[in-house]
């Protein structure tokens, strides 16, 4: 299951569409009360600016107007124009000038002294306090200079090396400059001490038309920017960091705004709430969240899991699995009820696992006469099979047996080809009618084919249709599963009777063995009584047998099973004591003759898992080949010996190019390929195998060695298909490959 489809996906997407509005509804409140508040507080301080601006715009006012009226009235500065230079007249009118500005210099508390310029003389008139200022603090001549270039009648800022003073200039005349000094820092210092109360962090600073800190600040000289039109305030960051709100007032009169910085941190001082809400609340829902998950997944989703799982096991047919759960409420009654549901499956899956084997003992215990039914009894068990079958009905029984296998199977895959004989059967048998497939207790499979009470006039179709269907069925087996069969139909009998027509054919099968794929009727088959044919064959066999006379023990052999095969139909105990009797005279001969008789045979072949009864032909392939297998123990003379060495040896030596294996050196000689092999280490010393390796050696040095051949063409000529395979076996040989074995045979002829 892909995760976007699981359940606990779902949920938490569900809880994220309905908190998240809340939480979008919270920060929006949570940012809007943040900007009321910062508006609230910057229209406050511009207020309070407006009020302060006021007061500094009239004192500007003042000193300028005083200016005017000095330039415009003042006699003594007249005076200064009139007089030659240095003069008495000059010198007293300039003192009483000096006087005069100092005086009126009290008047004006914003101001830090008035002063008269003479150009041509390059002459201050002013208080000495005035002259030792501009010393200690100012660039004189560049003052001077300022002055020269610019006086035209308006305030101008000049930054001295410590401070920086607003400047009003008027001209008097030619060379004569009226004009008064401010100090920005006095001007600005009763805002600064309304700012720094106790525990503010607010700060006042002035600024030029250009941003540039012209007072003392704790921000960076262009670090604050004065808001734009129609704004109340601006947003800057302190050197800590920090955000400032900023609240600005521009002179009307001078170039200079006076900005007010106020830490958000002490704006909000008062409500801490709204200063950290904006990290609270999504932090507050991720909180939530996981809370919600971990709810969610000890309430909710552990025991879907639980249930999810469990049905997964249940799907893949996993019926032992049980839920387990601590949940008092509905899913806890859900995992409940899911342990009841998978019970009753439990319950019912046993009965339809066993449903089978019960059917197979049913009825093994009704053919063999076992289980003694009335027809109330007979009544319950047949509803339990869910069997178009009533009490009162007739089953007509079809003994399938297996006659013969036309290949060598063992007993293993024996059980395997009658499970699927069975299975072939329940579909090609009864197909088209109603019944079971069954194994007896001996293993013997029936087909049960159930009829109505009143099918007797439905009889014929019923058995032409069985007829079709057992034709059918051993053409099919011997296709496909090399299996020749017989069936016997039985007449239809009532179930209270079906055992005496059960024995019936049992005992028509067990004397009926020469016949296969044949479909017999057992009210066509008559009983007889076979005559046993006499065992007088053992001694005219076991004589030859003894001498190793093979021709004349299969001579016997094959009068005795001609006339076993022209009865009708042979006695079964007749093969019986065919097969008995050939152990007991191979056991009696070895015994005789001080042979071990397991170091000839081994024990399946005298002693198969089924006796081979089912058929004549079963019993003359497992005769003959004991009987083969047995002699060459009793051929005598070693030169009979060594002409079968020989003989194998010549052929050999004309097929090496051949693939030559065991069994047909065997069969060209016909003796059993163990025996051939045990005779010819016996007569050689060396295995058959080694021998055929060491011909094939000498035959490619000879070629290495006389012939101009390619090393493919020489492994060719002597057996080999594979060249690495014989340049291998050839190196381990000699100890040489081939190319190296020629070059040193023609490197010694040289």
């Amino acid at each position: 299951m892909k995760l976007r489809h699981t359940l606990r996906i779902k949920m938490i997407i569900g809880f994220v569409i309905v908190i998240a509005p809340l939480v979008s509804f919270l920060s929006y409140l949570n940012y809007y009360s943040m900007e009321m508040i910062r508006a609230q507080a910057a229209q406050a301080k511009n207020d309070l600016l407006q009020v302060y601006f006021d007061g500094i715009d009239k004192n500007i006012d003042r000193v300028s107007d005083f200016l005017y009226k000095l330039v415009l009235n003042d006699p003594d500065l007249k005076s200064l124009g009139l007089h030659p230079y240095a003069s008495r007249d000059y010198i007293f009118a300039k003192y009483l000038l000096m006087g005069k500005l100092g005086v009126e210099l009290e008047e004006f508390p914003d101001a830090e002294n008035f002063f008269v310029y003479r150009t041509d003389r390059d002459e201050f008139i002013a208080t000495s306090q005035f002259q030792d200022k501009f010393l200690n603090n100012f660039d004189l001549p560049a003052f001077k200079e300022t002055i020269r270039a610019d006086r035209t009648d308006r305030w101008i800022i000049v930054r001295s090396r410590q401070e920086a003073a607003l400047i009003k200039l008027v001209p008097a005349d030619v060379n004569l400059v009226a004009g008064a000094w401010i100090r920005l820092d006095r001007l600005i210092a009763p805002l600064q001490s309304v700012e720094s109360v106790e525990g503010s962090e607010s700060e006042a600073v002035i600024l030029s038309r250009e941003g540039e800190a012209l007072t003392p600040s704790r921000f960076a000289t262009n670090g604050l920017t004065a808001p734009e039109t129609g704004h109340t305030y601006s947003e800057a960051i302190g050197p800590d960091k920090r955000k400032f709100l900023v609240i600005a007032k521009q002179s009307e009169l001078a170039p200079f705004t006076i900005a007010v910085s106020i830490p958000e941190q002490q704006l909000f001082r008062s409500l801490l709430f709204y200063q950290k809400a904006i990290y609270l609340i999504p932090l507050a829902a991720a909180l939530i969240i996981v809370l919600f998950i971990a709810v969610l997944q000890n309430v909710v989703y552990k025991p879907m899991r639980t249930l999810l799982r469990g049905m997964a096991k249940v799907g893949k047919g996993d019926l032992s699995v049980t839920l387990h759960s601590s949940d008092k409420g509905e899913l806890g009654y859900v995992l409940n009820s899911f342990n009841e549901m998978v019970a009753r499956i439990r319950e019912i899956d046993i009965w339809e696992t066993q449903r089978p084997v019960i059917i197979d003992k049913f009825w093994q215990d009704l053919l063999s006469g076992r289980q003694l039914l009335n027809v109330e009894r007979l009544e319950t068990m047949i509803s339990l099979f869910k069997k178009p079958l009533a009490s009162d009905g007739f089953v007509i029984p079809i003994l399938i047996s297996a006659s013969q296998w036309k290949q060598h199977i063992s007993a293993e895959d024996e059980t395997t080809m009658e499970y699927a004989l069975r299975n072939a059967a329940g579909d090609i048998v009864l197909n088209g009618l109603s019944g079971d497939v069954i194994q007896d207790r001996n293993g013997t499979i029936f087909a049960l084919v159930y009829l109505e009470a009143d099918a007797a006039g439905k009889l014929e179709t019923i058995q032409a249709q069985i007829d079709r269907n057992c034709a059918s069925y051993l053409d099919a087996c011997l296709q496909y599963f090399c299996s020749s069969l017989c069936c016997y139909v039985g007449e239809p009998s009532p179930l209270l009777k079906l055992s005496e027509t059960y024995y019936a054919l049992l005992e028509l099968e067990r004397h009926h063995v020469t016949a296969a794929n044949t479909v017999y009727y057992q009210k066509d088959m008559k009983s007889f009584s076979a005559q046993l044919p006499s065992l007088y064959w053992l001694p005219d066999w076991a004589i030859p047998f003894k001498f190793g006379k093979w021709d004349s023990v299969r001579e016997k052999l094959e009068e005795t099973f001609g006339r076993l095969e022209q009865g009708v139909p042979p006695a079964k105990e007749a093969m019986e004591g065919i097969y008995y009797g050939t152990l007991y005279t191979l056991y009696t001969i070895f015994h005789e003759n001080g042979i071990p008789v397991y170091s000839v045979y081994q024990a399946a072949d005298l002693n198969p898992p089924a006796p081979p009864l089912k058929s004549v032909l079963q019993l003359k392939r497992w005769t003959f080949a004991v009987v083969h297998k047995g002699i060459p123990c009793f051929q005598q003379t070693d030169q009979q010996h060594d002409g079968i060495v020989a003989k194998i040896m010549n052929y050999v030596a004309a097929h090496l190019k051949d693939d030559l294996s065991r069994e047909e050196l065997a069969e060209k000689v016909y003796l059993n390929p163990s025996y051939l092999s045990r005779l010819f280490k016996k007569e050689t010393g060396q295995s058959l195998s080694d021998y055929i390796g060491q011909v094939r050696m000498e035959e490619a040095r000879r070629l290495l060695s006389q012939t101009n051949m390619k090393i493919v063409q020489v492994a060719e000529e002597s057996g080999y298909r594979n060249v690495s395979h014989f340049t291998k076996m050839f190196k381990r040989m000699t100890g040489v490959t081939p190319q190296e074995y020629r070059s040193k045979y023609l490197g010694d002829i040289g």
